[in-house]
């Protein structure tokens, strides 16, 4: 065995693309991310200057290990994408049952 490298997690079950997050995510301007696959594809549209902030490479971390691993914490992942987007005023405001809607 090469002395770099490590045997794998015998809980990883494989990429899981598929997985949902833990609520969706509205984003600006009417998008919403609803899984792993949906957080990846935001992620790859993205400027490599963008893709390298200390918000998205944290995302980027979550999502690995929610797709690569059972005990990939999709809840944290879920987070961590609604902390990016606040960051860069990208998160679309949820508006209450009760409020009006703006058209």
């Amino acid at each position: 065995m090469h002395p770099y490298a490590r045997p794998r997690d015998p809980r990883n079950v494989g990429d899981n693309w598929e997985r949902r997050l833990s609520r969706p995510v509205a984003v600006t301007p009417g998008r919403t991310v609803r899984s792993l696959a949906d957080v990846r594809g935001q992620i790859l549209a993205m400027t490599p200057e963008r893709q390298n902030s200390p918000a998205w490479r944290n995302v980027a971390r979550h999502l690995m290990l929610a797709a690569q691993t059972e005990g990939g914490d999709v809840e944290q992942l879920t987070i961590a994408v609604e902390m990016a987007l606040r960051l860069e005023d990208r998160l679309a405001r949820a508006v209450p049952a009760d409020e009006p809607r703006v058209p």
